[in-house]
């Protein structure tokens, strides 16, 4: 996978598309992180991150909301809200559209449908990470308090979850 997503990376370069070729950088390190047993890649650079919505952004322009492109940039663009740590409300509602015009316009048993619900059911989790003196601590967004401009957060969870021993701070 890695050499036809270089290939791609080349090719978008050569033409000038930076945004296109940053995004399939983006999708090599993920291809990089599996192949090297970590999960997924933890965070995701700012600029990568708006590299990738500019791209989403020009999907829609050009191919409109209900191509299949428009479709996949949209997906990268949630991954990369998520991966970023601190976007997750943007990701859910991002993903929400996706789930809606992928179910009326590829239909509920596609694979791309099927790839956007998955996303969703995990942005629906609302888990955020903080920093703590034991490291990263996953905890759920329950709301963003406006006032203090800061997340309501309950945790931290355990997997498996034992909520006699989260707070809500």
């Amino acid at each position: 996978a890695l050499q036809y997503y270089e290939k791609a990376r080349d090719w978008y370069k050569s033409v000038g598309d930076e945004t296109t070729a940053k995004g399939l950088e983006a999708a090599m390190d993920n291809v990089k992180s599996k192949r090297d047993g970590r999960k997924e890649t933890p965070f995701i650079d700012g600029n990568l991150k708006e590299s990738i919505r500019a791209n989403y952004e020009r999907c829609v322009r050009e191919k409109g909301e209900n191509s299949a492109a428009t479709l996949q940039a949209g997906i990268n663009l949630a991954q990369a809200l998520q991966k970023s740590g601190i976007h997750g409300l943007e990701c859910e509602r991002l993903t929400n559209k996706l789930a809606i015009i992928s179910r009326r316009v590829l239909g509920p048993g596609h694979d791309m449908t099927l790839q956007i619900e998955n996303g969703l059911n995990f942005c629906r989790k609302r888990r955020v990470g903080m920093m703590t003196d034991d490291g990263v601590k996953q905890y759920q967004a329950l709301r963003f308090d406006e006032e203090e401009r800061k997340y309501v957060v309950n945790g931290p969870i355990s997997d498996p979850r034992t909520p006699d021993e989260e707070e809500i701070m």
